[in-house]
């Protein structure tokens, strides 16, 4: 995964509210030191209309997403 490329959420780990939803990857956020599980998370611009702000706000975890279409 890179910024420019196209996602959809799988709904992983309880985000059914997500599910399905598309959106662009804006920025790599690396990990803090907080969160030793995992190395990075991703800002989502999402395209779909109906999502709440709070949903809008959150990081991703990369397996959390799949590439639609990856930018070239």
């Amino acid at each position: 995964m890179k910024v420019g490329d196209l996602v959809r959420h799988t709904g992983a780990s309880g985000w059914w509210q997500l599910e399905g939803k598309i959106g662009v990857l804006i920025e790599r956020i690396e990990d803090n030191g907080m969160v030793d599980t995992q190395k990075h998370r991703w800002h989502v611009e999402w395209c779909s209309a109906n999502i709440p702000r709070y949903y809008r706000e959150l990081l991703c975890w990369p397996q959390h997403l799949e590439v639609v279409i990856k930018k070239t």
